[in-house]
This record gives C-alpha cells, structure tokens and sequence, in this order.
C-alpha cells in the first residue's frame, strides 16, 4: 500500500509541475498577444497563435493524466478534489 501511495505522489507532483509549465507558458502567451496588440505586431500575433498548439498539448496531456489516474485511485482523487 505505502509504495502505491508513494508511487501516486510522484505522478500527483509530476502533474503539478505539468500544470505549472502550462500556465507559465498561458502567462508568457497572455503578454505576448498584449504586446502585438498595442505594438500591431502580426508577425508575433503569429508566433502567439503556433505556440497554442502547446498550450493544447499540455491541456490533453493533464486531462489523461487525470482521467488515467482517477480511475486507478478513485478514493484517492475524491479527497484531493473535495
């Protein structure tokens, strides 16, 4: 039981860095489109839009991640989630 415990901290932690490196890159991507806004910068309005091809990949990453994980340890996600 300890090592399945363990082993489900080490994935819950991994998921929050995922998160983490998500938002920061939402972040930089919030201050990028701001920045072409008021500056009419297309060419970075269009690297702002190739880049949310990332954003979209780490959203599906998490989401099966959680999915995965919460059918495996449901009572586990119930407390983390309540």
């Amino acid at each position: 039981m300890e090592k399945q415990i363990k082993h489900t901290e080490k994935e819950l932690l991994a998921l929050r860095d995922e998160v983490s490196q998500m938002w920061q890159l939402v972040i930089s991507q919030l201050e990028k489109v701001k920045q072409a806004y008021l500056e009419n910068d297309a060419e970075l309005a269009r690297e702002v839009i190739s880049r949310e091809k990332r954003v979209d990949t780490f959203e599906l990453k998490i989401a099966r991640t959680i999915s995965h994980s919460s059918a495996r340890w449901p009572s586990i996600f119930a407390w983390c989630f309540r």
